[in-house]
C-alpha cells in the first residue's frame, strides 16, 4: 500500500493532535464534571457535554440556536443575558473569540494553556471566567482541587489577584492544600 505525502504528514502529526485534545478538551471536560458539578458555559460544543449529566451551554450556538442567533444578532451583553438566564456562573472562552463582547463584570479566574505545538485547537490557552463575583471562590476552590491532578503539558495558571488570595486563605489553615480541604474563618 502507497502512502502519497498528505497522508504521511496526517500520519505524523495524527499523535499530536490527539493529545492536543486530551491536554486541553479533556481535561477542562474532567474538571466541569468531576470538581464542577454544576451548569457551565462554553465556546464550543463537544467534549464538555460528553458524559456531562450538567447543562452545557454552547456559546458559539452549535447546539444553542439562541446562543447563535444572539451571537450573529450582535445583540448587546448577550453573553451576561444568556449565562444569567440559565444560572450559569463559570464560562470557558477563548478569549479571542468574543473579543470586545465579556461583559466587564465577569472575572478571568485563570487560564488552562497546553505547552505542546498546537495542531487542532482554535487556542492553546482558554480562559476560565466567573460570570458572577458571587462565583469566583467556589471556582477557585474547585480549580484548586483541580490542578494537581493536570497531567504534564497541561498547566492551570491563576490570575494573579486570585492567587494571592488563595495564600492568604490557606496560610490560615497552616496548608497549601486546596480550599476545599480546609475551613476558612
Amino acid at each position: 500500500m502507497l502512502f502519497n505525502p498528505a497522508q504521511i504528514k496526517l500520519m505524523a502529526v495524527a499523535p499530536i493532535m490527539a493529545n492536543n485534545n486530551w491536554q486541553q478538551q479533556h481535561q477542562l471536560a474532567r474538571f466541569l464534571i468531576e470538581f464542577w458539578r454544576r451548569p457551565a458555559a462554553f465556546t464550543e460544543l463537544g467534549r464538555m457535554s460528553y458524559e456531562n449529566s450538567n447543562y452545557v451551554l454552547d456559546l458559539w450556538g452549535l447546539g444553542s440556536e439562541e446562543a447563535r442567533t444572539l451571537r450573529l444578532n450582535h445583540a448587546p451583553d448577550w453573553l451576561n443575558q444568556i449565562t444569567r438566564e440559565r444560572n450559569i456562573g463559570l464560562a470557558l472562552i477563548y478569549d479571542d473569540w468574543f473579543e470586545g463582547l465579556i461583559p466587564h463584570h465577569w472575572r478571568r479566574v485563570g487560564v488552562l494553556e497546553i505547552s505542546r505545538t498546537n495542531m487542532v485547537l482554535p487556542s492553546p490557552r482558554i480562559s476560565i471566567y466567573a460570570t458572577s463575583s458571587a462565583e469566583v471562590e467556589d471556582i477557585e476552590s474547585a480549580l484548586m482541587a483541580f490542578e494537581p491532578t493536570l497531567p504534564a503539558g497541561t498547566n492551570l495558571v491563576f490570575e494573579e489577584v486570585n492567587r494571592k488570595a488563595y495564600a492568604r486563605k490557606s496560610s490560615r489553615c497552616g496548608t497549601t492544600a486546596p480550599l476545599v480541604n480546609c475551613s476558612v474563618e
